[in-house]
């Protein structure tokens, strides 16, 4: 039972039928002709033929039992019962508006929450970019960027406590069954070496070149005695070749200690932009020979995601990724 503030009660079990003779249409027609003064310009403004506007109005009088209009060849002026119901269609188109613009609100509301997860590179190198650009076409919404390794990112997915996410890498197969790939690229992987370095001077190596290097690696991603995962590289090197030499705990680490001349490194091409342009690192081409990370974006499977997510990935991401692919087919012609 639902008890009113005062003292009605109202049963839970009686349905009451809201049977009114009237539709919105036909009272944002009477507001239009009282505004107008005139049936033609009312029905014009409303898209609708003149005879069609006289015939809703003369339903409306009907199903209302009143006046509601004085007609004369000069004028349309309302009856007293038309100044009354003219009242209430103000009131009632006016609601009408408050319900619209308070769902459009909480639509906008829902898709400024974000909640971004992107693996340790991407999160460091490509989402403060993005996300910017995204910032630039929709200002006043909240982003929260997650940044972790790909499984623990991948797992938030899977548990709906992340909207989309940016990963490199596999993902984990236990988790593939609970989250969708909507996208990939592939990232390169390069090989950097200190400005001073000799092989700076030509515009590419060859892969036995490679065997005279000396690599710093990082220790988190790769043992000690792996230079880069066999899974990234397409052509023909002997892995088991490289020499690495040293191991640092993070990409700046790495990018620190080959500006300092402590040896080579391959890292992801996005993460090196800045030292390049200011000459503090000297990037390599290897002949016959390419090193790519699989991109991809995540979302759930079962969990609700906002509408925010869409505009992210179609606004943003989707360029991103077509020009990442048209970038990578332009290397692979040249």
């Amino acid at each position: 039972m639902l008890t009113t503030n005062g003292s009605t009660t109202l049963r839970e079990d009686i349905e009451v039928p809201l049977n009114l003779p009237f539709t919105l249409s036909q009272l944002q027609l009477m507001e239009a002709i009282a505004r107008t003064g005139n049936f033609t310009k009312a029905a014009d403004q409303l898209f609708i033929s003149q005879p069609t506007a006289s015939q809703r109005v003369h339903h409306l009088e009907r199903d209302l039992d009143v006046t509601l209009f004085y007609r004369s060849h000069q004028k349309v002026q309302l009856t007293h019962s038309g100044e009354i119901l003219l009242g209430y269609c103000h009131r009632i188109l006016g609601l009408c508006q408050d319900a619209q613009k308070a769902l459009l609100e909480q639509k906008n509301l829902e898709a400024g929450n974000l909640v971004i997860g992107a693996s340790t590179t991407l999160g460091s190198y490509l989402l403060p970019r993005l996300i910017g650009h995204y910032r630039q076409l929709y200002p006043q919404t909240p982003v929260q960027l997650q940044i972790s390794t790909t499984p623990q990112i991948c797992q938030g997915i899977a548990d709906g406590q992340t909207d989309i996410a940016i990963v490199e890498g596999h993902i984990p197969f236990k988790l593939r069954e609970l989250t969708q790939v909507t996208m990939e690229s592939e990232e390169p992987i390069v090989l950097i070496l200190p400005s001073s370095h000799p092989f700076t001077s030509i515009r590419s190596i060859g892969v036995q070149d490679l065997y005279k290097l000396k690599f710093i690696v990082l220790d988190s991603q790769h043992p000690h005695d792996s230079v880069i995962d066999p899974d990234l590289v397409i052509g023909d090197v002997d892995l088991e070749r490289l020499q690495p030499d040293m191991s640092f705990g993070s990409l700046e680490a790495i990018k620190n200690a080959v500006q300092f001349g402590l040896g080579a490194a391959f890292v992801p091409s996005m993460s090196i932009q800045k030292e390049l342009e200011l000459g503090l690192l000297h990037q390599v081409d290897i002949q016959n020979l390419r090193i790519r990370q699989k991109i991809s974006v995540l979302e759930s499977l079962k969990h609700c995601r906002p509408s925010s997510t869409d505009l992210f990935q179609k606004q943003i991401l989707k360029s991103y990724f077509h020009s990442s692919i048209d970038e990578q087919s332009d290397a692979i012609a040249s």
